[in-house]
């Protein structure tokens, strides 16, 4: 069976790396090359352009928001007023960077693709870190595109969604950052995970690129709910009140999407 949406925004190119804050949900327009805010009442706002395609979104700890540009591989810093180069990733991804998590200390993890994926075979590829100065290191190598990414049990538990290994990967998280014991928490057979997100019980929603599924796990790994969608679902977020926001577009090829405009972020029906 079909789950509802409700869609709060509509007409965008391919909407991506949702946050929710301050009564908003912040997220990506990849090919309006722009970051965006829409409240649950449907209001839409611009908020600043970013002409390397914006990605991941958080912030630093004084608020400043940070963006990830994809296509010159920067983290990029914006104080409310101007854009700045937080940190170059260049050095430790081949192609596009992608989505981002970013920690109460503002350090942060960025995935990227690995590939060109319309026109090369997967590879593997590096998490990256970046410290809250913006200096930037490998967190993690050997890793098939990592994603989308969330923090558990008070951000000493980092997942990361390997979309090409079909799996959600753990690491602990030390105090210095370093990342170690990496496993398997869940697998998605079939499915290449995308953007993750946690709801208010505390458990993992994952989205699952052109699957048009948002599966639930524990924070162990267990599944717990399968959604079913007549679109895509590329990303998702969860408001302070609970409503689970969903990034959904028919086209990914940047052509498609900008010239059909299908792109949406929608609450699901309850």
């Amino acid at each position: 069976m079909m789950t509802k949406l409700c869609p709060l925004a509509t007409g965008l190119t391919f909407p991506e790396g949702p946050r929710w804050r301050n009564g908003k949900l912040w997220f990506s327009d990849f090919y309006s090359h722009a970051v965006y805010t829409v409240d649950l009442a449907g209001n839409l706002e611009k908020q600043l352009d970013v002409a390397g395609q914006p990605s991941g979104l958080g912030w630093l700890p004084n608020g400043e928001l940070l963006i990830v540009s994809m296509t010159d591989q920067r983290v990029m810093r914006w104080d409310g007023q101007s854009l700045s180069v937080h940190a170059d990733l260049s050095p430790f991804a081949r192609f596009h960077c992608n989505d981002m998590v970013v920690l109460s200390d503002g350090s942060a993890f960025v995935g990227n693709f690995g590939f060109d994926p319309h026109s090369e075979d997967p590879q593997n590829t590096n998490l990256i870190r970046v410290a809250a100065d913006g200096t930037a290191s490998i967190a993690s190598a050997d890793m098939a595109f990592p994603n989308g990414m969330v923090t558990l049990a008070d951000e000493t538990i980092l997942i990361v969604a390997e979309s090409v290994a079909q799996c959600l990967s753990a690491f602990d998280i030390a105090s210095n950052g370093s990342l170690s014991n990496r496993r398997v928490l869940a697998r998605t057979p079939g499915q290449q995970p995308d953007g993750i997100c946690l709801d208010m019980s505390g458990n993992i929603r994952v989205s699952t690129m052109v699957g048009k599924q948002l599966i639930t796990f524990s924070p162990g790994g267990t599944h717990l709910e399968t959604l079913e969608f007549d679109v895509p679902v590329w990303a998702c977020a969860v408001s302070d009140a609970g409503e689970v926001l969903l990034c959904t577009s028919h086209h990914a090829v940047g052509t498609d999407c900008m010239r059909e405009r299908t792109g949406a972020i929608q609450r699901i029906s309850i």
